[in-house]
């Protein structure tokens, strides 16, 4: 379960696919031309949004299933049951190569998660 802020989920949700600017901004304004939602699942999630991710792996075909908000979204073109294989291939995608590793280096950070010393400095300065 990812327990955060709507800016954490709705990140993690546009990773998944389904919470696109595009399909936000189409119900939007089908909203406000018809008063229709064509895609209700695509939302900026509400005030204690959930998104919790199930494994199943004690199967012959390991798979991942993903809830939004205590409903299950087709995070697999469509389909409810993820193997786990394109889940994690689509969790590689969307992370785009980026490391914890390289997390830290952006962030001027040790392994230990301390602020480089030329950062520290700087901060001081204030």
């Amino acid at each position: 379960m990812i327990s955060g802020h709507d800016s954490n989920i709705v990140v993690l949700t546009a990773a998944m696919g389904f919470n696109l600017e595009d399909c936000v901004m189409g119900n939007f304004h089908a909203y406000w031309e018809n008063g229709t939602i064509p895609r209700p699942e695509c939302h900026f999630p509400w005030f204690a949004s959930s998104a919790i991710f199930e494994v199943f792996m004690d199967t012959a075909a390991p798979f991942v299933k993903f809830k939004y908000n205590n409903d299950y979204v087709g995070i697999c073109d469509g389909k409810v049951e993820c193997p786990i294989v394109d889940f994690l291939t689509m969790m590689r995608d969307a992370i785009n190569g980026n490391t914890y590793e390289g997390y830290l280096k952006e962030c001027g950070a040790d392994e230990f998660g301390k602020i480089n010393a030329e950062i520290e400095q700087a901060i001081n300065m204030f």
